[in-house]
């Protein structure tokens, strides 16, 4: 845990400098050449954004490393530890989790992208936590990413159920494609942030897997 919260305080670090240097430079120059000249091209929200990423990373990884200290003790057992097992297959990338712990990939958990094939599955039969990944930077970092709750299931079945011999048991919108992000914040019990939801909203119209319409944001 140490190891992360250095690298994360190290990129926070520079994404401090980053933004403490845009700013200064923009304020002697109101020109619009002037402010892209001093920035480098980069936008100042996007290096706000990286900037409040990483305060979040640093704040979470923080909150973790204390609470599993103060649980523990410093040489206290962190609980299971999996290797992982990332490869592209020359069609797509497939996460292998080692939950055996003794290297039987065999019985790996196999996972490929949820954005791109929604794949989902147990850790473990014993925990029955549903988990799913998702690949960036061309395979440098693996997210591996489980609901807090099922409040999110249980919205989408109420907007989205499809039951074509028990039409009774359908939602408003019967089939409607349902897009799952998380958006739940561990420091909030769950609950969501405005931030967190603008993201999310963004995240919708940029990405090229989804279908989004302006209609849909504007109610």
């Amino acid at each position: 845990m140490s190891k992360y919260k250095a690298e994360a305080t190290k990129r926070q670090h520079a994404e401090s400098g980053k933004t403490g240097g845009d700013s200064s430079a923009t304020t002697g120059d109101n020109s619009s050449a002037g402010a892209e000249d001093s920035t480098g091209g980069d936008d100042p929200r996007a290096a706000k954004l990286r900037k409040e990423n990483a305060d979040a990373e640093v704040d979470a990884l923080g909150s973790v490393d204390k609470k599993f200290r103060d649980n523990n003790g410093s040489n206290g057992d962190p609980g299971p530890v999996y290797d992982i097992v990332l490869h592209h297959t020359g069609e797509h990338w497939l996460a292998l989790i080692d939950t055996s712990e003794c290297g039987r990939l065999e019985d790996a958990v196999r996972l490929r992208p949820f954005r791109e094939y929604g794949d989902v599955a147990y850790l473990t039969n014993v925990d029955r936590l549903n988990v799913s990944v998702n690949v960036y930077e061309n395979g440098d970092v693996l997210e591996i990413t489980s609901a807090c709750s099922s409040h999110g299931t249980h919205v989408a079945s109420i907007a989205a159920a499809h039951f074509p011999d028990e039409p009774q048991k359908d939602g408003l919108a019967p089939g409607a494609q349902i897009v799952s992000i998380s958006i739940g914040d561990g420091r909030l019990h769950s609950m969501e942030t405005g931030t967190a939801m603008a993201r999310a909203c963004m995240h919708l119209m940029k990405a090229e897997h989804y279908k989004v319409g302006p209609a849909l944001f504007a109610h």
